[in-house]
């Protein structure tokens, strides 16, 4: 190997007859504090808890979890001196629904230093109050907050997607409408269109039945004209041809009988 330039060093004695100033500095090591260590294990397993089961629930599921548990952590650390902040039933209907019944959710209270206990013949998760104890507390909180958050970003993302989904469904729905709507006015004007056009090409015949029985009654009082006009002309021959062949009479024999003769005879 090479340090800092210097050529390879092969053997113990070459180490030490190096300078010290050639060597890499290394603080000095110091235990690790115990309580930082036990918070930073609470804090592992919360997150594990909530990573692994509860923040893959529903959200509904996984935020009364999360929320539930905020509001146990907050109570104690803004009230540790009261004992009944400290402690909740385990036949509460709220642990129940929103805690014992999560995947999840009694790893998580344990993570956060509950443990079972018996006051007055009913059975508590309760945390022993101590400076530990408010550390994991503590911690576990801004885990919890930070989880809350990413579940409600996550609602509302899957919120926002149905809200679109719905919006784009009705308005595929009225482009749709409109659509047909457009389509039944077209075929309605190409059908006026077309009724025109049939009307313009084929006018209807002259006549009809009325013209024709006109025309009937016409002819036949034409006809009727005609025949009374002929024998009226005929009637008038006839009357002439009778006044020719008539004796005239004499004015001397005017008032005689041979003249009422004659008279009758014509």
């Amino acid at each position: 190997e090479r340090v800092r330039g210097q050529a390879p060093i092969n053997t113990l004695r070459g180490w030490r007859e190096m300078s010290a100033d050639t060597l890499p500095y290394c603080p000095p090591s110091t235990a690790p504090d115990p309580l930082e260590t036990e918070v930073a294990q609470a804090r592992k397993l919360v997150l594990r808890a909530l990573d692994a089961k509860i923040a893959i629930q529903d959200d509904a599921t996984a935020l009364g979890a999360i929320r539930l548990a905020l509001k146990l952590a907050g109570n104690i650390l803004e009230h540790p001196d009261e004992g009944k902040y400290t402690r909740i039933k385990n036949s509460s209907a709220a642990f129940q629904r929103c805690l014992a019944k999560c995947p999840g959710g009694l790893e998580l209270v344990m993570a956060m230093g509950f443990r079972t206990a018996v006051h007055e013949f009913e059975e508590f998760w309760a945390v022993e109050v101590s400076p530990l104890a408010l550390s994991i507390l503590a911690a576990a909180r801004e885990g919890l907050a930070r989880y809350e958050s990413l579940v409600v970003g996550r609602a509302e993302r899957a919120q926002r997607a149905r809200l679109e989904k719905v919006t784009g469904s009705s308005e595929q729905r009225d482009r749709v409408l409109a659509d047909i709507e457009a389509d039944k006015a077209e075929r309605r004007e190409r059908a006026a269109l077309m009724r025109r056009d049939v009307d313009v090409a084929s006018p209807p015949p002259r006549g009809g039945a009325a013209n024709g029985e006109a025309g009937r009654e016409g002819l036949e009082g034409q006809e009727a004209q005609a025949q009374a006009e002929a024998e009226a002309e005929a009637h008038d021959q006839d009357a002439e041809g009778n006044g020719d062949d008539a004796p005239a009479l004499d004015p001397a024999l005017e008032g005689s009988e041979e003249c009422a003769r004659r008279s009758e005879a014509a």
